[in-house]
């Protein structure tokens, strides 16, 4: 099973951020558009993705709610919000559209390390130092 399925917008964060490994080999699948997430979530099963919030066409929620309902392999997979929206009510507002937990952009590395290290199953993590 693939670690981690991920769904950058525009802007997306830095490669070298959201490389984890299951022992031996790196596990991401990297997207563009919400119907391709819908797409790869109906053929194979993650352990988490990270999602942009804010899409053109097909928004976030949109997407989430087709995985949700039209990708039985993921139906329970922890999906992460990816947004700039960074008030105080913003966790709250991810959670009761039916995200897993919210990240506010730009991401910061330890949050998103903190946030992976949650979700993953810690045989799929290796943490290495440097």
């Amino acid at each position: 099973m693939p670690g981690i399925s991920i769904r950058p917008g525009r802007h997306c964060f830095p490669q070298s951020m959201v490389c984890w490994m299951t022992p031996g080999k790196k596990r991401m699948r990297r997207v563009w558009s919400g119907k391709e997430c819908i797409e790869a979530a109906r053929k194979t099963g993650y352990d988490m993705i990270l999602l942009e919030a804010m899409l053109p066409g097909m928004n976030g929620e949109e997407t989430m709610q087709g995985i949700r309902t039209k990708c039985p392999l993921n139906k329970d997979t922890p999906i992460i919000a990816l947004s700039t929206k960074a008030a105080d009510d913003a966790r709250e507002e991810f959670f009761n559209l039916g995200y897993t937990n919210y990240l506010s952009k730009p991401l910061n590395a330890r949050k998103l390390e903190a946030m992976i290290q949650s979700y993953l199953p810690d045989e799929k993590i290796e943490l290495v130092d440097g």
